[in-house]
């Protein structure tokens, strides 16, 4: 980065590195209602604006309609004594109250009518906002009104989902742009060595080791925005035990690897602690990230060699438990 100014004989600012100048520029933007003239695009919020205002006028006509609706009654004042309205008035159970004449010529009760559309405009108005943003009764967590079956319910949901994947969509673009900013900073100060432990083909535990150098690269970053739906993970569950009860007996299947698919939909299990330790970092000391690739790659080329590794880390799991 250079500053220049005209008449100036140095650099304002002494050139430097700016880290957050790769990949782009340091920021990720989400428009969820794009604008046609201007960048920033308007929020739900400023679309439902409108709606908003006529229902907070509705409910203040219907907050002054209630003050002036309460019981008032009109009193013949030669009729009777303000001692006798005073009786008609008081907390007291049964005051007997006198009057001069007629009953109903004495006094006159007034009950003020509250306009029942004010209410019904108020819903109709919400039924409006839930419609343009996609969220009806059941995804705001307010059972509708009436008998609905588990069919009807299940049509709603898939609606709604559809309504709501470009956006999901748009979430998970961006996790991944961040992400792949982050992985370019992070390599470019990245200087130590690292060890981890990672899981084969052979459904077993390896201690590797890797520098910038042996993963340094481009890569795809995918983002399971959907997981963040308890009931897509509900879903996740039932299908890794049916894929399992249907590959159990296959004898080149690798069913380690779905299980432990299937023991990561649990967040309080540790997946990497409920798999055996591979032989070859069982002593305890690491392999390169090449070696172990050259490994991998071996079990990968040679079915019958893989299919006894499995077999013997199916074993070594079951000593364990």
């Amino acid at each position: 980065m250079f500053a220049f100014v005209p008449g100036h004989p140095k650099y304002l600012r002494t050139p430097e590195d700016d880290v957050l100048q790769i990949e782009g520029l340091p920021y990720v933007d989400i428009a969820y209602n794009e604008d046609v003239e201007y960048y920033w695009g308007p929020s739900d919020c400023k679309i439902i604006e409108p709606q908003q205002l006529e229902v907070n006028e509705a409910r203040t006509q219907a907050m002054k309609h209630r003050r002036i609706a309460l019981v008032k009654f009109l009193v013949d004042s030669n009729l009777i004594d303000p001692v006798e309205v005073d009786k008609m008035l008081s907390e007291n159970v049964g005051p007997v109250v006198r009057v001069k004449g007629r009953p109903a010529d004495s006094v006159t009760t007034l009950q003020p009518h509250i306009p029942p559309d004010l209410v019904q405009w108020v819903e109709q108005i919400r039924m409006d906002v839930r419609e343009t943003l996609g969220f009806g009764r059941h995804q705001m967590g307010d059972l509708s009104t009436g008998r609905r079956t588990a069919t009807e319910t299940s049509a709603v949901q898939m609606a709604h989902e559809i309504r709501i994947d470009e956006r999901r969509d748009m979430v998970g673009d961006a996790l991944g742009g961040i992400v792949r900013k982050v992985n370019q900073v992070i390599f470019s100060r990245w200087d130590e060595q690292h060890i981890t432990q990672v899981v084969g083909y052979d459904g077993a535990k390896y201690w590797v080791k890797y520098n910038k150098e042996a993963i340094a690269g481009e890569y795809n970053i995918k983002v399971d925005v959907e997981s963040l739906n308890p009931s897509t993970k509900a879903v996740k569950k039932r299908d890794l035990i049916e894929l399992i009860g249907a590959l159990a007996k296959h004898p080149q299947a690798n069913i380690n690897y779905l299980l432990k698919q299937l023991v990561r939909q649990y967040d309080w299990i540790d997946a990497m602690a409920v798999l055996p330790e591979a032989k070859e970092t069982a002593n305890g000391q690491p392999m390169g990230v090449d070696q172990y690739a050259q490994q991998q790659q071996g079990l990968l080329n040679n079915p019958s060699q893989l299919g006894a590794r499995v077999r013997q880390t199916q074993q070594n799991a079951g000593r364990r438990m």
